[in-house]
């Protein structure tokens, strides 16, 4: 018997509260094709096409195009697949912006073969807005085995697990794809070679597609490469380390890829001057280390230049000063003497000269004197001490005007 129009308004109203569009999985899975045959409505319209339906009775692609018998009410019309929505006792399809609605309630597939014939139940209709029904009658005719699903794609890296820290490869990996469908042959694909990754990168990602008759299926695989350590470049923090003094050295590490995780440097001493080393590392969030030995040299400290005599030509003059640590401490005699003539004067500008400067035991003092020359001007006397195996020198500067008697 046909179902009163109020049960059919009842049951459209209760699918289109439920709808929701969703796509089958990439899973090896196919179904049959059956064939509209003799569909005719009660008004004398008819109905031709196809369905694909799954082992499970779902209908996965329906096409097809209705037309004649009422046509106050009906027009041919085309369905697809993408509004198709289960009712309980069969399979609704709203064709959208037309009002036109089609409800088929198939046969059980289940156990069809191809060239089966099997009827469509009696309670399948479509109307227009539904103020206006038409029931329909008719087979379908089974037909041959469809891919309902794209290929099967499954990624894989090697080695598998990241060979440095925090998710990195510090190696170079080998990116692969397996593209399957045990239904119908792979007619495309793009991005599925194997690459190998030789070149670091904070996140490359690589994206396998392919397609079969069941559709296209795509799988991405990304990753993070860095096998290149920190570059780092210690100096000195002060920039001068003097005897018995505060030191510090800052590594300066930095890393373009996966970034610095730590940084540091070994034991520093500036008990004694002259030059010492330390190594500083810096590890990178991957793991790659650099070491780097850093060389420093613990300098005395200097007092200001003391003078002594007229800055006139013809005239005498001293330049004293004193050697120390951090603390103003004066050295030890041992220490001095072993200076040697490391302790120099130079004099340039309006005068020149050189000079050795001598270590007095009671005022813990350096000096040396000299004869002004005949030339007038500003001069500038400089005193420093050198130290062996090391480029750095302690100097102090004075500047002096000299001038005629």
């Amino acid at each position: 018997m046909p179902r009163p129009l109020a049960a059919v308004l009842g049951a459209l109203a209760l699918v289109l509260s439920v709808f929701v569009l969703t796509a089958s999985p990439a899973s090896a899975q196919s179904g049959r094709l059956f064939t509209f045959s003799g569909v005719t409505f009660d008004d004398g319209g008819t109905m031709t096409g196809s369905v694909v339906i799954d082992p499970a009775g779902h209908p996965q692609h329906l096409d097809v195009t209705v037309s004649g018998g009422n046509t106050e009410f009906f027009s041919p019309y085309e369905y697809v697949s993408d509004t198709m929505n289960p009712l309980v006792d069969g399979w609704y399809v709203w064709r959208a912006g037309f009002g036109t609605y089609l409800k088929i309630v198939f046969p059980d597939t289940s156990s069809a073969n191809q060239g089966d014939t099997l009827a469509l139940q009696s309670n399948s209709y479509e109307c227009t807005n539904c103020g206006a029904v038409r029931y329909m009658t008719g087979s379908i005719l089974a037909g041959g085995l469809v891919d309902l699903d794209g290929p099967v794609i499954m990624p894989s890296v090697a080695p598998t697990d990241p060979d440095g820290e925090n998710g990195w490869y510090v190696g170079s990996p080998t990116v692969s794809f397996a593209v399957t469908d045990p239904d119908s042959e792979i007619s495309d694909s793009s991005g599925c070679n194997q690459q190998i990754v030789s070149s670091d990168t904070t996140g490359t990602t690589f994206t396998c597609q392919a397609t079969s008759a069941g559709g296209t299926s795509s799988a991405q695989v990304t990753l993070q490469r860095d096998a290149t350590g920190p570059s780092i470049a210690p100096s000195l923090s002060p920039w001068r380390a003097e005897l018995r003094g505060p030191i510090g050295v800052r590594v300066h590490a930095t890393d373009s890829v996966s970034g610095v995780a730590n940084r540091g440097c070994g034991a520093l001493s500036t008990n004694e001057v002259g030059v010492h080393e330390t190594t500083c590392q810096a590890t990178d969030v991957a793991g790659n280390q650099t070491s780097k030995t850093f060389r420093y040299t613990v300098q005395y400290s200097m007092t200001r230049l003391a003078t002594t005599g007229r800055w006139r030509t013809g005239h005498a003059v001293t330049v004293a000063m004193k050697l120390t640590d951090a603390d103003g401490h004066a050295i030890k005699d041992s220490q001095a003497a072993a200076l040697g003539c490391r302790v120099k004067l130079r004099q340039t500008g309006a005068q020149k000269h050189h000079s050795c400067l001598t270590y007095d035991r009671k005022s813990n003092t350096f000096s040396t004197g000299w004869t002004l020359g005949r030339g007038t001007g500003l001069s500038h006397v400089e005193v420093s001490v050198s130290y062996p195996d090391s480029s750095v020198k302690t100097t102090r500067q004075r500047g002096v005007t000299i001038s005629r008697p």
